[in-house]
């Protein structure tokens, strides 16, 4: 029941996809990968419950290294996660939703968990100036 509940989210998830997809090139190397969909009021808390329900199915010995069910950030409202999907990963993946207005962006990147401290800032830094929604 709760894999079916995962697809069901993921395929409204897909198909509320504005159909903008960009690929950010930041200091050190990291791409960031950037999707803007329509929000929607449950944004940006229900990408973190979902993921915090969803990990440990996918990832069973996953590692978290931060998170943040609901943050803002200038005129950003985010959520975040950041995990190994287990516990040897020399990845860590940084994940999360910004929300401004009625806009909203997904947006993920792996990086070295060496190098995960700085690279969360500068990602956050990124989120920050996405374009704000009315």
């Amino acid at each position: 029941m709760r894999l079916k509940r995962i697809l069901i989210f993921l395929f409204v998830l897909q198909a509320a996809h504005a159909g903008e997809f960009a690929r950010i090139t930041l200091d050190g190397g990291i791409t960031l990968n950037v999707s803007k969909f329509i929000s929607n009021r449950w944004l940006p808390h229900s990408f973190y419950d979902q993921a915090m329900s969803s990990l440990p199915m996918l990832y069973p010995d996953y590692v978290i290294y931060a998170k943040r069910r609901q943050g803002i950030l200038g005129k950003m409202r985010y959520s975040l996660i950041c995990y190994k999907q287990t516990r040897k990963s020399a990845q860590v993946t940084i994940s999360g939703t910004a929300v401004s207005g009625t806009d909203a962006w997904s947006f993920e990147t792996s990086v070295p968990e060496k190098s995960f401290g700085t690279a969360l800032l500068t990602i956050m830094e990124a989120v920050t100036k996405l374009p704000a929604g009315g």
